[in-house]
């Protein structure tokens, strides 16, 4: 063992550590934003993204993201906020809106982002448990696109090429095309289920995890039945 960190700062860690050069990026449950030196674990920065959460919150439980100097951290406390990976200064927030599924147990009001962003190219792609999937641009979090599906978007998404998958609470899997239309198009969507059409998608079926592999998309689905 070479190091390791008290536990104020791995405390109530869910995302996986992002390496950047000679630092080791580490985010806690606090929302705490700790910059590590890889060499011999020292803490080079802190930086608390959300005065609210506390080590009890599960404020972050998603991986953040890490293109052009900037992380972008999904919290389930309101908002997406890019960091400067060097100084740990917050450069934007995009807020969420309420949605029907309470992700954070101890929030009132559900504004959550559970699911990893991903950048391609020059956009910044995220999906949120308002069911709203939102295109940003990376420097300044402005919208680029956006559109409602209609059900939570509580997992990571999935690039391959120039198609972005991404499954929702509903148990629907859809492509999307972002080869430079604008905005980008749904390719072939799977067929949403009852429960879809009467937007009542509570427990017909969660996207928990999505990845594509030689052309395939591989969705892990928790159902019902």
């Amino acid at each position: 063992e070479r190091w390791r960190l008290d536990k104020d700062a791995s405390g109530g860690v869910h995302a996986a550590p992002i390496v950047d050069g000679e630092r080791v990026l580490i985010i806690n449950a606090s929302t705490v934003l700790h910059a590590v030196a890889a060499a011999d674990g020292h803490i080079v920065w802190a930086k608390k993204l959300n005065a609210k959460a506390t080590p009890l919150s599960m404020a972050v439980g998603a991986t953040p993201a890490l293109a052009d100097g900037l992380l972008f951290v999904a919290t389930q406390y309101e908002a997406m906020v890019a960091v400067d990976a060097t100084t740990g200064a917050v450069q934007w927030r995009a807020s969420v809106g309420e949605s029907g599924v309470h992700v954070a147990h101890n929030q009132r009001v559900a504004r959550s982002i559970p699911g990893a962003p991903v950048v391609a190219g020059d956009v910044r792609w995220g999906g949120a448990a308002d069911g709203v999937l939102r295109a940003l641009e990376p420097s300044t979090g402005a919208t680029l696109w956006r559109t409602d599906l209609g059900a939570p978007i509580l997992s990571g998404l999935a690039p391959a090429g120039e198609v972005l998958y991404v499954g929702s609470f509903d148990g629907t899997l859809r492509a999307f095309a972002t080869d430079g239309a604008a905005p980008p198009v749904a390719r072939a969507p799977a067929a949403p289920g009852r429960g879809a059409r009467r937007r009542s998608y509570l427990g017909i079926g969660l996207a928990v995890g999505l990845a594509v592999a030689g052309g395939i998309a591989l969705a892990a689905l928790a159902r019902r039945r």
